[in-house]
């Protein structure tokens, strides 16, 4: 991977990203208190599911020349997966 720093950088900004889009959104939205633990953990150490969505977006060919949009987006879709998953129970 060209330059794995930058692409633990970016991660790391979609993590806040997303934790601040969570928690601004409508309380009224689908599985949304699931979704705010979701949100929590992604800005906890460990983030118990890191590996899974690095494995994700390695597998899409993400990488540090990937634009911190695609990154955000693609972890606002993992996030509705986390939920699938059982993270947010």
């Amino acid at each position: 991977m060209l330059n794995p720093h930058i692409f633990r950088e970016k991660l790391e900004t979609a993590y806040c990203w997303f934790a601040n889009a969570v928690a601004a959104e409508d309380p009224g939205t689908t599985d949304h208190v699931k979704r705010l633990k979701v949100a929590r953990m992604m800005i906890t150490e460990p983030v118990v599911f890191d590996k899974f969505i690095v494995l994700d977006m390695t597998a899409q060919n993400f990488n540090s020349d990937t634009s911190q949009e695609d990154i955000n987006n693609r972890l606002s879709a993992l996030g509705t997966n986390l939920v699938a998953l059982g993270f947010g129970d």
